[in-house]
């Protein structure tokens, strides 16, 4: 496989993934209690994807979810 075609399969991965940011947390603050970054690289160099996870405990949201 060619680089061209890498990069076409890569750009037709990204691209059909849904990057909405709108994402319930809930109505309250919680108490944030691990946060993971996760960096890939891209075809280009120089050009990273950076990812941050963050683990929250909160027994409101929960219930809010789980009931």
């Amino acid at each position: 496989m060619d680089e061209q075609e890498v990069i076409a399969k890569f750009y037709n991965i990204i691209n059909g993934e849904d990057w909405s940011e709108d994402v319930f947390t809930g109505t309250d603050e919680g108490e944030i209690v691990m946060k993971n970054f996760i960096t890939i690289p891209t075809p280009h160099p120089h050009f990273f994807i950076n990812l941050t996870f963050e683990y929250e405990y909160n027994p409101r949201l929960g219930d809010d979810f789980f009931g």
